[in-house]
């Protein structure tokens, strides 16, 4: 008989054991629920910001494309100023190479109808 006691005692002790396991890994999974449920709660809120940044970030992405249609007409009027200033100057070379002082005068009326308009934009232009 004493064998016997001494086996189911030892199972006992196995039992008891394998409960004590069970018991600490229950309560581990508690608290990991717990920590989840805590960062479900928050996720809203997370979203909520997210939604702001990607609201944000549409919001720029229009303002820089603004921006880039702005660059490109101001780099359009400069190549524009730059193609009527040497327009200026090729036909100021001809009149000079052809020594014709009727084309000087034209040239020299010319130029101050077209620096009154490109002041006159400048001036509308100019916050």
């Amino acid at each position: 008989m004493e064998e016997g006691y001494g086996v189911t005692t030892g199972l006992g002790v196995l039992l008891l054991a394998l409960l004590g396991i069970l018991v600490y890994a229950a309560a581990q999974a508690a608290a990991a629920l717990e920590r989840v449920a805590a960062a479900l709660k928050t996720a809203p809120e997370i979203s909520k910001k997210l939604d702001v940044i990607i609201n944000q970030e549409v919001r720029m992405a229009g303002e820089l494309d603004t921006l880039k249609a702005a660059v490109a007409a101001e780099n359009t009027v400069i190549d524009s100023a730059i193609v009527l200033l040497n327009g200026i100057k090729a036909a100021l070379d001809a009149a000079i190479a052809a020594n014709d002082p009727a084309a000087l005068a034209a040239l020299s009326a010319e130029i101050a109808a077209k620096t009154q308009v490109l002041s006159d934009a400048v001036v509308t232009n100019t916050p």
